[in-house]
């Protein structure tokens, strides 16, 4: 009878200790990763409006049929571009709050 409890024992105590781990639901949370989008800054000027006809070889004419084409191509590559950094950087804001997020939620879970 004696040589039994320690077996007993050494099986409570097993029992005991390893209780703690069963009883815990494991969940495995699959994080989004964002990117960032950079546009190289080269493509993030408009050139400057070029110089206009030479006086020598051109006409008053040239000169202003030239300047509309190239305020209006001026225009058009400021408002193109000036949209496309809002959205990058609308892009670039979310995937850092993103990232913080997921780093919250790592540093919650440990």
């Amino acid at each position: 009878m004696m040589a039994r409890l320690p077996r007993f024992l050494a099986i409570l105590c097993v029992l005991f200790l390893t209780s703690g781990c069963f009883g815990k639901d494991v969940v495995i949370e699959v994080l989004p990763q964002p990117t960032e989008v950079l546009i190289p800054a080269q493509n993030k000027t408009c050139p400057v409006i070029p110089a206009p006809p030479n006086p020598d070889f051109s006409t008053q004419q040239d000169v202003a049929a030239w300047l509309p084409d190239v305020y209006a191509a001026h225009a058009e590559c400021r408002s193109d571009l000036r949209s496309t950094v809002r959205i990058v950087d609308a892009h670039n804001q979310e995937a850092q709050r993103i990232v913080a997020e997921n780093a919250a939620k790592v540093s919650d879970a440990e």
